[in-house]
């Protein structure tokens, strides 16, 4: 946004806030007994955190029971929250979006939420003695020590500006804490390689989306037509992720990032996919759970997954790094 360039005399002033804060939080660092992996990255919005949370799951949830932490972005009270495998599914009024979603691939273990996460870790690390811990948007979370960090940089975060002029946290430097660094593309490699120390692994990831119900999105022509509708971070990286997997996307409806959707947003959602003549309503399973509530929606709804795949050696890293901790 242009109106944002005015801004930028004002940067300086909250970098120099930063590393205050910074400094304050670090002095109360807590080194929990569990292994913490922390996913962040350095931006404001979505890079990719929570389909990387869900790829640890998947990968490491049959040699850890795993806990994650979270802030639980969006919900709507703001008491701390647990929950176990086994138990009814979390109420995203409760836990927020993006735990309700992590929770279905959670075989063994649980999931927290508080605003005060190291605090929230405090409590029930006990009670959770022998997991791994998955601290979720951890990056800017100084008070918590981590065993390892994982920051996601896609191609806008390298051409973006500090806040409040743009949407960076933390200048490129930060990214020198980093245990492995995610990044979108080879140019984001390239301008990384640049940028940070050359003792940092950095892997590239693809993103995709992939189908979480019966249809299918390489079927026939009818099965791929109709409005994509999100809240998250980057929905133009959702669009764009649909179109080369060959979906016709009509039209589209966006909203704001952890949307809380209500009755008349599930009406205008109704008119555009009529008015449109639309055979499905495309969004992501972080939208699915809460749209899934009106019936007027329910039965049109293809939802899928913002998959991020990358490579083998990625994981071993981490492997390694969870086994040395504990020899």
């Amino acid at each position: 946004m242009i109106w944002r360039k005015l801004l930028i005399p004002f940067t300086g002033a909250y970098h120099f806030l930063h590393l205050i804060d910074k400094h304050l939080k670090e002095r109360r660092r807590y080194y929990s007994d569990l292994p913490v992996i922390s996913v962040g990255n350095i931006s404001t919005g979505g890079t990719g955190k929570t389909p990387v949370i869900i790829e640890l799951i998947k990968r490491f949830n049959k040699y850890y029971p795993i806990l994650v932490l979270s802030r639980g972005y969006g919900r709507e009270k703001k008491d701390d929250v647990l929950w176990s495998v086994g138990e009814p599914i979390p109420d995203i009024a409760l836990f927020g979006d993006e735990p309700t979603l992590i929770a279905d691939f959670i075989t063994n273990g649980g999931i927290a939420v508080s605003t005060n996460r190291t605090q929230c870790l405090k409590k029930i690390e006990q009670q959770f003695s022998e997991h791994l811990v998955l601290l979720d948007d951890g990056f800017q979370h100084y008070q918590l020590v981590r065993t390892i960090d994982i920051v996601i940089v896609d191609d806008d975060t390298l051409e973006d500006r500090l806040l409040p002029a743009g949407n960076l946290r933390e200048s490129l430097t930060s990214l020198d804490r980093a245990t492995v660094i995610l990044a979108s593309s080879e140019k984001g490699i390239t301008c990384l390689r640049q940028a940070v120390s050359s003792s940092i692994p950095i892997f590239k990831f693809k993103r995709s989306v992939i189908p979480t119900n019966s249809k299918n999105l390489a079927s026939d022509q009818e099965d791929r037509r109709g409005i994509a509708v999100c809240g998250i971070g980057k929905p133009d990286q959702f669009l764009s992720s649909l179109r080369r997997d060959n979906v016709d996307i009509i039209s589209s409806k966006i909203y704001p990032d952890h949307h809380n959707y209500s009755r008349t947003d599930a009406l205008e959602i109704q008119r555009l996919f009529e008015i449109t003549g639309s055979e499905f309503i495309f969004t992501t399973r972080k939208d699915a759970v809460k749209l899934v509530q009106f019936e007027n929606l329910r039965n049109y709804l293809l939802t899928v997954d913002l998959q991020i795949t990358v490579d083998e050696k990625f994981y071993s890293l981490i492997s390694e790094k969870l086994n040395n901790r504990s020899l």
